[in-house]
């Protein structure tokens, strides 16, 4: 006796699969980030000029770099800068903010945080520099993302440099 025709489903992809697809490329893009390089950096030395003379060639050199003062107080040694630009270019010499953002985020701005300390010392100066970096991305879909960077020492080097009484032009960052 013949068997009767078995009913055949045809081929098709389950539903799950494309949502599970973007999903797994969403991932592996997102394994592609690398994390921002960690350096160890000198944030501090003891300068042979006076507290006076280093805050004088300090406040020329933030000038000189663009590096806007934001509050300062003489009688505790302190100076707070900021620089904040649109778009790329700040940080390139100044940190490392990590990558593999570019495939799924458009770069929005870059933002460095400074604060200089002064103190009196014996034979000079104790002279502090604390420097925070971030930049700002917008996902192409979504809101932004603020990433914070690691110094590279760069800046900390050039105000430790400016504050020992070495030539300004010798502290210049490379742009």
């Amino acid at each position: 006796m013949p068997m009767p025709p078995q009913h055949q489903r045809p081929c098709r992809i389950p539903a799950i699969l494309p949502r599970w697809f973007a999903w797994f490329a969403f991932m592996a893009l997102a394994g592609c980030a690398q994390p921002p390089a960690y350096v160890a950096v000198n944030h501090q030395r003891l300068v042979p000029l006076t507290a006076a003379d280093v805050w004088r060639r300090l406040h020329l050199f933030l000038q000189d770099q663009g590096i806007t003062v934001v509050s300062e107080d003489a009688a505790a040694g302190t100076i707070d800068a900021r620089q904040a630009v649109s778009g790329k270019g700040l940080l390139v010499s100044y940190a490392d903010c990590g990558g593999g953002f570019d495939l799924m985020h458009t770069l929005q701005s870059q933002t460095l945080n400074l604060t200089i300390l002064v103190k009196p010392a014996s034979d000079g100066a104790q002279v502090t520099a604390n420097a925070a970096f971030s930049q700002t991305l917008r996902a192409r879909r979504a809101g932004a993302l603020t990433v914070a960077c690691h110094s590279n020492g760069v800046l900390e080097s050039a105000v430790l440099n400016v504050a020992s009484g070495q030539p300004m032009e010798a502290a210049v960052i490379p742009q």
